[in-house]
């Protein structure tokens, strides 16, 4: 594994260990969707400026510029986490400035300055996806609270929580046929956190749902293909579904199978999740967050010297 900054050679070998470090068991999936915005549990394409760290699964191809605010980092759990985490590897010439990134290789070029670029790092990609689809399936299983609707007019979309129950507000569509056209006029959540099971397995969104809130999560459960053409401004969990991003932009979270990015994704989740179990980091993520711990306390001994 290797650590360099852009032309910079930081440090060239850490040993694997676990001693005296303190070990991470499982993968949040709250954690995953509170500080990335874009989450590909396979391969990744990005073709358009985005602004939220990213996570990849698979492999990441794209040319374009990645921006975080306050060039904010992702984790997925403690020390495994950046602007940019790859569990494969990083092709194209994508541009970061004062940013991390974590990918197991890089056969592309990274752009701009001043970046801390780590390779041969394992990044538990199927933990990762375990725990998204877990959260699917747990979402989809919710009971209806009672959150209210009208999608009889394609020009005056409404859609509203109610008061939900402890938190959470749910509804429960058996199809996605509202999302294709027309505007959402009137959106109201009181609730907290307002989920929206959404069944059927080829989903376009064509309507403008432009009016954003990252305490949202719209969940495809069932979703194997997903195409989104205009604004939507709220999160999207579909662990199955290929999902292509082409317009209008959103200002939280997407979750996809696969994901072609060709419009910005701003935000991440900022909402709460019911409880549901953890998953287990795998052997390879342990040694990793070991082996880290492990060249902070040698670094730790260094300065005492």
């Amino acid at each position: 594994m290797s650590f360099f900054r852009t032309g910079q050679v930081l440090a060239a070998t850490l040993f694997l260990s676990t001693a005296g470090t303190a070990q991470a068991t499982s993968i949040d999936a709250g954690t995953i969707l509170s500080t990335f915005g874009t989450i590909s549990l396979g391969d990744y394409t990005l073709s358009s400026h985005t602004a939220a760290p990213i996570y990849v699964g698979g492999n990441f191809s794209g040319s374009h510029a990645v921006q975080a605010p306050g060039n904010g980092e992702g984790t997925v759990a403690p020390g495994i986490s950046g602007t940019v985490v790859v569990a494969g590897d990083i092709s194209g010439t994508p541009t970061l400035n004062n940013s991390t990134v974590l990918a197991g290789t890089i056969s592309g070029n990274i752009n701009g300055g001043n970046n801390t670029v780590t390779t041969g790092a394992s990044v538990p990609a199927a933990a990762v996806r375990t725990a998204m689809e877990d959260l699917s399936r747990d979402l989809a299983a919710m009971t209806d609270t009672g959150a209210s609707y009208d999608f009889s007019d394609q020009n005056q979309l409404s859609l509203t929580s109610g008061a939900g129950l402890d938190g959470f507000a749910v509804l429960n569509l058996g199809s996605g046929v509202f999302l294709q056209n027309g505007t959402l006029k009137s959106f109201s959540n009181t609730a907290g956190t307002f989920i929206v099971n959404i069944g059927g397995s080829n989903i376009t969104i064509g309507a403008n749902f432009n009016q954003d809130d990252s305490n949202v999560i719209f969940n495809f459960y069932e979703a194997t293909q997903i195409t989104v053409n205009s604004t939507f401004g709220f999160g999207i969990l579909a662990p199955w579904a290929e999902l292509n991003l082409n317009g209008g932009g959103t200002d939280t979270f997407v979750v996809g199978s696969t994901i072609n990015q060709r419009t910005e994704v701003r935000g991440t989740f900022t909402g709460d999740l019911p409880e549901t179990p953890a998953v287990p980091l795998p052997a390879a993520g342990l040694l990793l967050i070991g082996g880290l711990g492990a060249m902070a306390a040698v670094s730790r001994r260094k300065k005492a010297a």
